[in-house]
């Protein structure tokens, strides 16, 4: 019997994850502020008209501007981490 063997491709956000999860059990979890929430409100309020609009070039160059230019380099319509970030910016303002 035959076994055909097949290639299976995983994406970089998988390794992207699979390295934050080895990253997380080895020093745990990262020591990040947690946002008020008048400051998550803010941000999503920022946020929200582009996420509606789908114009997420536009929002992360407001996170860039904001001062996260690793912002950037998120994967294409991660709207979770991306506000998170901006959370992240203006609790340490």
């Amino acid at each position: 019997m035959l076994v055909k063997h097949t290639r299976v491709s995983y994406d970089a956000s998988f390794h992207f994850y699979l390295f934050n999860v080895i990253l997380r059990f080895i020093y745990g979890k990262p020591d990040v502020p947690k946002a008020s929430p008048e400051i998550a409100s803010e941000v999503y309020s920022e946020l929200a008209e582009l996420e509606r609009n789908k114009d997420w070039d536009a929002a992360v160059q407001l996170v860039v501007k904001a001062g996260d230019s690793q912002a950037q380099f998120l994967a294409a319509n991660d709207w979770y981490r991306l506000r998170r970030s901006l959370e992240i910016i203006k609790v340490n303002l």
